[in-house]
């Protein structure tokens, strides 16, 4: 008998271990879902900066566009290649895949003043991630 009191005893002691370990895991995961609802709404409170961007691609080609500061980015240029333009959005502060002259380009801003984003060759699959900074108005 004193042996089924063992085992009772330590079933307990896992069961208290196992709900510890679930707090700790649940508690663990609240300050992450609070900073991905920070990042959100800070997303979303971004004000892109009008003006010329500049940067290069993971290739280290020249990217180039303009940024009017209401809701159009034009001459989008890959080294000498013009791209073109994209509308956008001024609620997520990016511009979906826009595709002219079988060259296509997305984007979005991570700050005010900085933008990632890809071009391709009219191939979803075989982008160019690129990144740009605001250099002048």
């Amino acid at each position: 008998m004193h042996h089924s009191h063992r085992t009772s005893r330590g079933a307990r002691l896992a069961l208290v271990a196992m709900l510890a370990l679930v707090a700790g895991l649940l508690v663990g995961t609240q300050p992450a879902t609070a900073t991905s609802s920070a990042t959100s709404s800070s997303r979303t409170a971004l004000l892109p900066a009008q003006g010329h961007y500049e940067g290069t691609d993971h290739h280290h080609r020249h990217i180039s566009f303009y940024y009017d500061g209401h809701n159009q980015m034009s001459h989008f240029r890959v080294g000498h290649k013009l791209i073109g333009g994209a509308h956008v959005s001024t609620h997520l502060s990016a511009w979906h895949r826009t595709c002219h002259g079988g060259y296509c380009s997305s984007g979005a801003w991570v700050t005010d003043t900085q933008v990632h984003g890809s071009w391709d060759a009219g191939d979803a699959s075989r982008h160019v991630a690129f990144h740009a900074h605001w250099r002048r108005y």
